[in-house]
């Protein structure tokens, strides 16, 4: 299946930076598992073992053009003219719902720099945990990317 990066905006409530149109097709957590940038939509995720945040000058040299992030950089469209950050934060609960369609699904309250006040900025006060809106989905393969998008279709529809 193929995603529109405008419909995932959408789906997700993200506020978009960037109108490069483009179709995603891969979910990418992990950047050493890059094998299709052109459709590849990264998640730079902070936990406490690092910050996704800092592959992303990486991945743009090596062909991504679609970030989900808590902070858009700062000097994004000077630095990636041709991406798109999705500036993602959810206040609906999505934990159960995609539990119980079988999704590997972790609540992020403890992990640091995720405070619930954040926003463009993504500042957090030191020791801030994050918030019952920001989540850690793990998935591995092609066809389990494409049931998250469709389960974060049909929950957050």
């Amino acid at each position: 299946m193929h995603y529109a990066i405008e419909n995932i905006a959408a789906l997700t409530g993200a506020r978009r930076y960037g109108s490069r149109s483009a179709t995603i097709d891969w979910l990418l957590t992990d950047s050493r598992s890059l094998a299709f940038a052109e459709t590849t939509l990264f998640f730079a995720l902070r936990t406490k073992m690092g910050d996704g945040h800092r592959y992303i000058a990486d991945l743009y040299r090596r062909g991504v053009r679609n970030f989900v992030v808590g902070t858009v950089p700062p000097d994004h469209e000077r630095d990636y003219p041709e991406a798109n950050f999705l500036l993602v934060r959810s206040d609906r609960e999505l934990f159960s719902p995609l539990l119980a369609r079988g999704f590997l699904v972790r609540r992020c309250e403890n992990f640091h720099g995720l405070a619930g006040g954040c926003g463009e900025a993504g500042a957090a006060a030191p020791g801030d945990g994050g918030g019952p809106w920001w989540y850690r989905v793990a998935v591995r393969t092609h066809e389990e990317n494409e049931a998250l998008l469709g389960a974060l279709a049909e929950v957050l529809g």
